[in-house]
């Protein structure tokens, strides 16, 4: 320590403060033990307990700082943020409350900030507790099936739905909601059970309703229109569903149809049964089909269909059918072919391929005839398809083509 002027250097004594000096000397206690330094450290101590002034932590509170590590989360320590002010890991509160009620009276009360929400039946809801600014509330309806509503405390409100209205968050969703003040929530929904890739969910980023966009998928426009579609021959598909016919003409063979000048109403009448069956203008419609032994399974002794079927009240008022190619048949051409629409042999009586008609290529008369269609004329009781039936014995070679023109009446009382 340092002297004071006036006393010697060796000399131990009270200044007039009542500050004790040691001039180079040293202290002792009860057991000649030296405590010089001890002394000398209590003039730090006595600094150190000067900051501590006024603190009123405990021991056990304090040493909450002890063992923490800038920017690492440690169990039953405070929190030091890192150089970045970042922490490498941060748990929120989990609950796990059930829906109940039907009102925000009634409603399960949420207390965590991470909650995963039971129990939803499309009527029960949980509520929100009350709004802090900067609040943040995570929700997860664990029902897979049935939507859960979620109200604000007494007197708040979600988005802009209105004070104490709930929010419906979907089956399986899960919600983030924020405080914006203390009467204010905001939810922001995320998106559950998406398993599209990024890529597959930039397809829908860019296209322009009713304009197709190359690489990007389809929108339709206002009137569910498109402006151009690319198809491969076939890949257009028109009917009922799950019995679709795909369209086989090429864009050579649709632009070979002569333009239309009709209209879409005068079209339909000449195409569609159900517009043919009512009173207009109109056209004969003409049913073309084929029988050709070509097709392994149509040789047999049987009824065979041609694919061709005319509407319910459809008349056939004439036709005929043209042999391509000479029928024979097992057993020395003693195998017959007859054609019928709406009973046996009505459009053509069972022969022997041997005789008339099949014996010859050509054009051959049917049943029907259109000078006398009062007569000789077949209406339909119901939708009906064209079929050839061989009997006898069965077919080795032969092909005809058929046409049958027919209109569409109305049933009859």
């Amino acid at each position: 320590m340092a002297t004071e002027t006036g006393h010697h250097i060796n000399r131990v004594y009270i200044d007039q403060n009542g500050d004790l000096h040691l001039n180079s000397g040293k202290v002792f206690n009860d057991a000649e033990a030296d405590i010089s330094d001890d002394m000398e450290n209590l003039e730090g101590l006595s600094e150190e307990l000067a900051l501590l002034a006024g603190v009123t932590a405990s021991a056990a509170e304090i040493n909450l700082i002890d063992g923490s590590i800038a920017g690492t989360a440690v169990a039953s320590k405070a929190l030091a943020l890192g150089a970045t002010k970042n922490v490498d890991t941060l748990l929120f509160n989990i609950g796990t409350p059930a829906g109940a009620g039907n009102s925000q009276g009634t409603g399960t009360a949420m207390t965590a900030d991470t909650n995963f929400v039971t129990g939803a039946d499309g009527t029960v809801g949980v509520v929100l507790p009350v709004a802090v600014t900067g609040r943040r509330v995570w929700l997860k309806n664990t029902v897979e099936n049935q939507i859960l509503k979620v109200y604000p405390a007494a007197g708040a409100d979600i988005n802009a739905l209105g004070a104490n209205v709930a929010i419906s968050i979907p089956a399986g969703g899960i919600a983030m909601f924020l405080a914006r003040s203390s009467t204010q929530w905001y939810a922001s929904a995320v998106p559950d059970g998406i398993t599209a890739s990024a890529t597959e969910l930039n397809y829908i980023d860019g296209p322009t309703p009713g304009v197709a966009t190359a690489s990007k998928a389809a929108v339709l426009g206002a009137s569910q229109n498109l402006d151009v579609l690319g198809l491969p021959v076939s890949g257009l598909k028109i009917g009922a569903a799950g019995a679709e016919v795909a369209v086989t003409a090429t864009a050579a063979n649709l632009n070979a149809i002569p333009t239309a000048t009709g209209t879409g109403a005068e079209i339909d009448k000449a195409t569609k049964p159900s517009e043919m069956a009512t009173d207009g203008l109109g056209r004969m419609a003409v049913a073309r089909f084929t029988f050709d032994m070509a097709v392994v399974g149509d040789r047999t002794v049987a009824a065979h269909g041609t694919g061709e079927t005319l509407p319910i009240n459809a008349v056939v008022i004439g036709g005929f059918f043209d042999v391509n190619t000479l029928f024979t048949s097992e057993n020395a051409n003693n195998g017959t072919i007859a054609i019928k629409v709406e009973g046996a042999n009505d459009i053509q009586t069972a022969a022997a391929v041997s005789g008339a008609p099949y014996s010859s290529i050509g054009l051959k008369a049917i049943v029907p005839k259109s000078n006398t269609p009062e007569s000789t004329g077949i209406k339909l009781t119901a939708a009906r398809e064209i079929t050839c039936t061989v009997g006898v014995s069965a077919m080795l070679t032969g092909k005809l083509t058929g046409f049958l023109n027919y209109v569409v009446s109305v049933a009859s009382a």
